[in-house]
């Protein structure tokens, strides 16, 4: 649960282990169903996610490559933004779906 009534910078919320063995490397690409909002309705809450200590402005997918294969490579999930008053929020759950696919070069 994250407080959007406080600002939040970097807060951690998920690990995820890459794996791949592709002699020539391979891709992140991180998308959001919502373009990078949390949505509740059709109210909006802008955030920006980090993946590999950057932070990466959803709005369009974002693709990261790397040059050589890994093996249970440890990269944390962070989301930070600015709280807003909690009378400019409406009540309700602020939700996106962040989708992350890994990819042979």
């Amino acid at each position: 649960t994250l407080n959007l009534t406080q600002n939040a910078a970097s807060v951690k919320v998920a690990t995820l282990t890459e794996k791949s063995n592709s002699n020539n490397g391979y891709k992140v690409t991180v998308s959001s169903a919502n373009s990078g909002k949390l949505k509740n309705g059709n109210y909006l809450f802008n955030y920006l996610l980090g993946y590999n200590n950057q932070q990466l402005n959803l709005a369009t997918p974002q693709t990261q490559s790397y040059p050589v294969g890994a093996y249970n490579v440890q990269k944390d999930v962070t989301i930070s933004y600015t709280g807003q008053s909690a009378d400019t929020l409406v009540a309700g759950d602020y939700t996106d779906t962040v989708t992350l696919t890994i990819a042979a070069n």
